[in-house]
């Protein structure tokens, strides 16, 4: 339970993504954490070509500093999957945390594609009776060394770092789901898409890949229509995608954005069909029943239609339900503010 007394406003929470940066805070009014701030900065309208690398020093501190308008100067930051390694094995029921830290320090050792030296941490949950299981998600010292120093340089203090996976939770508790049953969320961002299930405000299982991004159907779109990146997107938004064996809209619109996105929205259907089966299979009690969406791809028309048809399970765009006037957009696009919005929700947790 969350003490709403001790604290009015949450600590700045920052999602920075390959394509956008993330920024929310939350407040305490009439017994509720309300939405209370928020902005979504466009990492190429700041004139950067640093478009899928997630933690240049200028980029950030030219965004950060458009965010006078929060309150109080910590923040909270999520880092991107594009900057992580996310590991997960098997281990004793009442396996000793030092022996879990030695354990989860290996892990993140072993086959890494990451910049040395490392830096991890690590959480357990229980996947079935008697089964426990230890995920491992580590980044590179560079990476969290560049993050801090940004956020400094624009005049921040960031107070905590956070992984995607255990954001991603938080938010799914906030948005009051996975409180009865499991449910997979799944961040559909531009550069990985970051398939969690998540029980009770806690990752089960994390898996993480590039195959069906935002950014590939983006792209795909542009390349064909010959379109500005800006323009695919809209067209995304306002045309949408058909479910699988469904006919489109009889406009010549709609069956382009069909045609250029068939090969993208195949493979995300893919990935995600094979790690459903595969968590079925092996780990039964904990088989999620729905799904949530995050992320820019949950902005695409006709998305929880597609999700729900392809994978026979009811799918929702996550939302927060407690939004403030006066001070947030109407309508907030919440489903890519959920890390920041539970970043936020930190303040709360620490009191």
């Amino acid at each position: 339970m969350l003490n709403l007394i001790s604290r009015k406003r949450g600590i700045v929470g920052v999602d920075i993504g390959a394509r956008c940066v993330k920024v929310a805070q939350l407040a305490a009014r009439s017994g509720q954490l309300q939405l209370q701030r928020a902005i979504i900065l466009d990492r190429q309208a700041a004139k950067t070509d640093t478009v899928g690398e997630p933690f240049c020093l200028t980029d950030l501190q030219d965004l950060l500093r458009a965010c006078e308008v929060f309150s109080g100067r910590d923040v909270a930051a999520v880092l991107s999957m594009a900057a992580c390694e996310v590991k997960s094995e098997k281990v004793e029921p009442n396996l000793p945390s030092r022996q879990l830290m030695s354990r989860a320090r290996e892990m993140a050792r072993r086959d890494s594609c990451l910049p040395t030296p490392l830096q991890q941490d690590f959480w357990t949950s229980n996947t079935g009776p008697n089964q426990r299981a230890l995920h491992v998600l580590s980044t590179s010292r560079q990476t969290t060394t560049t993050l801090m120093k940004s956020h400094r340089a624009a005049g921040w203090t960031c107070v905590a770092l956070d992984g995607l996976p255990t954001a991603l939770s938080r938010a799914a508790r906030l948005g009051g789901y996975a409180e009865e049953t499991p449910v997979v969320a799944i961040d559909w961002g531009w550069s990985r898409v970051t398939l969690c299930i998540v029980f009770r405000g806690e990752s089960l299982f994390v898996r993480s890949f590039h195959r069906g991004a935002l950014g590939t159907i983006v792209n795909s779109i542009c390349k064909d229509l010959r379109l500005r990146r800006q323009e695919a997107r809209e067209l995304l938004t306002t045309v949408g995608v058909a479910a699988s064996g469904e006919r489109t809209s009889a406009s010549r619109t709609a069956s382009a954005v069909a045609r250029c996105s068939r090969a993208a929205f195949g493979e995300l259907e893919l990935e995600v069909a094979r790690t459903l089966d595969f968590v079925q299979a092996r780990h039964r009690d904990i088989a999620p029943q729905q799904i949530v969406l995050f992320g820019g791809g949950a902005t695409i028309s006709g998305v929880t239609h597609w999700f729900t048809t392809t994978f026979d399970r009811p799918c929702e765009v996550w939302n927060y339900p407690h939004i403030a006037g006066g001070n947030v957009d109407s309508p907030p696009c919440t489903p890519l503010l959920g890390p920041a919005i539970a970043l936020s929700a930190l303040a709360w947790e620490r009191s």
